[in-house]
């Protein structure tokens, strides 16, 4: 009997040792919002001398995206509505927002991240700020910060940032999951394999990875 014990025990020992080898991700949400430092804010571009002359609704606009911190990059004269931004896991919430047996897998060919049916209610719970176009989240790899970008609520046309983006929208679109993609810039581009290979290998090391 001891002799199996024996040999057994560095099998063990292995098996444990790969297991809190595993990389756990989890996405968490930021305490307060982070202030981006793109662009310069609208208020300090359109002065009451610029639009007074506009038609009333355009200065509704304005005004309108004044209140939700919209900046502009005065260069491009692109509006910046989710600016770009890192975070310090001091910044972040104490527990995750999605944890790690939430994520079912990531798919590196579409952008499609699929989550458990559990993720969809907290999407649906999700408050915003009244002066803010989305949620800042943190994507973390063993605790460490290493992905940025927002929750949006809806397809809302137009809203883009150097960050990533998450869409939800209301649950009963959704029966047996959600399968959200998270795209970037302008065009929606798909994440960026490449630049975010911390999060990538802890997918395809957590068996999380496909590339149909």
């Amino acid at each position: 009997m001891k002799k199996v014990f024996f040999l057994l025990f560095p099998f063990f020992f292995i098996f444990i040792s790969c297991q809190k080898n595993e990389d756990k991700i989890e996405i968490y949400l930021t305490k307060e919002p982070i202030e981006f430092t793109e662009g310069i804010h609208l208020k300090d571009y359109f002065t009451d001398d610029s639009i007074k002359n506009k038609h009333e609704s355009t200065i509704n606009n304005i005004n309108r995206l004044i209140n939700k911190n919209v900046r502009i990059d005065t260069i491009k004269k692109e509006l910046i509505y989710c600016g770009d931004f890192t975070a310090t896991k001091e910044q972040l919430q104490e527990t995750p927002f999605i944890e790690d047996s939430e994520i079912i897998n990531f798919n590196s060919k579409s952008s499609i991240i699929n989550f458990e049916k559990s993720v969809i209610k907290k999407f649906d719970g999700l408050k915003y700020y009244e002066d803010k176009i989305g949620i800042q989240f943190a994507v973390c790899i063993n605790e460490k910060p290493v992905m940025f970008g927002y929750f949006v609520k809806g397809f809302i046309g137009g809203y883009y940032s150097k960050n990533y983006l998450i869409h939800f929208i209301h649950k009963s679109n959704y029966e047996n999951g959600y399968s959200p993609y998270i795209s970037s810039g302008k065009k929606f581009k798909p994440l960026d394999t490449i630049k975010e290979k911390e999060f990538i290998a802890a997918l395809r090391k957590t068996n999380r990875l496909v590339h149909e």
